[in-house]
């Protein structure tokens, strides 16, 4: 498949009601998603940093808890009426 900014690539294609990705075959990265009439996004592997495993995934984030201001939440972001 032609990519977008890309090239030619060989993809895998999966499909979810309507949600679309590619996932290039020699990589196993994904490269290429698409949400008809919402949203086209294309990951350049020469520009798209695919290691980078230290994010933190905590949830709620920290900068969240910490934040001055929260609407309808408590300390620990849980909702309240």
């Amino acid at each position: 498949m032609d990519i977008e900014g890309v090239g030619m690539r060989v993809v895998d294609h999966w499909q979810l009601q309507g949600h679309n990705v590619w996932k290039d075959v020699l990589t196993g990265n994904i490269i290429r998603i698409w949400l008809p009439w919402d949203s086209l996004d294309v990951f350049h592997p020469d520009y798209f940093n695919f290691t980078d495993t230290d994010i933190d995934f905590t949830s709620p984030p920290q900068e969240c808890k910490d934040a001055l201001i929260k609407i309808k939440c408590d300390s620990n972001l849980n909702p309240t009426d």
